[in-house]
């Protein structure tokens, strides 16, 4: 899978790869991805998963490589302010707290 990342990568195109759980899937990605020194877009299907790359396996993996690289977490958009929603809200005479 690595290689096929890496692959991918370099040559452009579209890769989807499908493995079991704890088969390694997320250093097979990650070490190409990181390596290649080009922005990446992880897209998870959980938040959990999502914390887990950030705060340990992307800072490990980075750390073993020697490579710099800077990482932006989003949390997809019902995790954040909708400035529609707040301007009903407070249109409605209420506040965006609590909604």
């Amino acid at each position: 899978m690595a290689r096929a990342v890496s692959e991918t990568l370099e040559q452009g195109g579209v890769l989807i790869c499908e493995a079991g759980t704890g088969t390694g899937k997320t250093f097979a990605y990650l070490v190409p991805a990181l390596l290649s020194g080009r922005k990446v877009v992880i897209s998870t299907g959980t938040r959990n998963l999502q914390d887990q790359l950030y705060q340990r396996d992307v800072p490990r993996v980075r750390d073993v490589l020697g490579v710099p690289c800077t990482v932006a977490v989003l949390k997809g958009r019902a995790n954040y302010l909708c400035s529609h929603r707040l301007e009903n809200a407070w249109l409605e005479g209420g506040t965006a707290r609590g909604r």
